[in-house]
């Protein structure tokens, strides 16, 4: 059964990072300018995400079409541990004084999206062919196909299919948020653009803080896929 396009106000404080399930040793030094500390965990994430999303597209594309909180999704990271540990081993992403930084696929599926989404649409200004915002999203398949009482991510499927409805709608707008840097005057503009569709997406009882973070995260697996359908993925 799809995933009503209901988001619940829970969303808007769902945690990134959950339970560990791997734990990756660090070395010492950083490129954020000083020594890192937990307060860094967060721009570190950022830039392993990075790192991954040029390194290594092809795994990242197989990632995205399974579904999150899956164990499938689980089983096939797992498997992918060694090309995660190449960036997680970069001289770059490191702490010092901290010796291990743990992640999880959900931990890391949000942050990797979205620093892929900005890489792929940073090489295509195309509008793809047939947006449609009563369309089914990515998803709708594999999750009608989903064995009954096996575990999925609902909070993510549900954030996923309003941002195809985002997307589909408004397309230029969801790109420019995409490609601007947060808290920057092309961010405010991106809003401002998709501020007509914001609305008509969410179901009348919805509550959601529509914070561009959270629209960010909405919106990037959702345009990786519209790519994807429309035979162009960003280079």
């Amino acid at each position: 059964m799809v995933v009503n396009r209901v988001i619940l106000s829970s969303l808007a404080a769902a945690s990134l990072f959950v339970a560990p399930t791997k734990a990756f040793a660090q070395n010492t030094g950083t490129r954020i300018g000083t020594n890192a500390k937990a307060k860094d965990v967060g721009k570190l994430t950022q830039l392993l995400a990075e790192c991954v999303a040029e390194r290594r597209p092809a795994m990242v594309r197989t990632w995205f079409n399974e579904l999150p909180g899956t164990k499938a999704e689980g089983d096939y990271i797992e498997r992918q541990e060694g090309d995660l540990s190449i960036c997680l081993e970069d001289k770059h992403l490191v702490f010092a004084g901290v010796r291990e930084m743990v992640y999880t696929p959900k931990s890391l599926r949000y942050p990797i999206a979205v620093a892929f989404a900005r890489r792929s649409l940073s090489k295509t200004d195309a509008v793809p062919a047939g947006l449609n915002p009563d369309s089914t999203p990515w998803f709708a398949a594999p999750l009608a196909a989903l064995p009954q009482g096996q575990d999925v991510d609902k909070l993510a499927l549900a954030f996923q299919d309003y941002g195809h409805c985002v997307a589909s709608m408004n397309w230029q707008g969801a790109r420019a948020l995409l490609l601007s840097e947060p808290n920057s005057p092309a961010e405010g503009a991106a809003i401002k653009m998709l501020m007509p569709t914001l609305g008509p997406c969410l179901d009348a009882n919805a509550k959601l803080e529509l914070t561009p973070h959270n629209l960010r995260i909405a919106l990037a697996e959702p345009m990786l896929h519209i790519l994807s359908a429309s035979g162009n993925q960003g280079g």
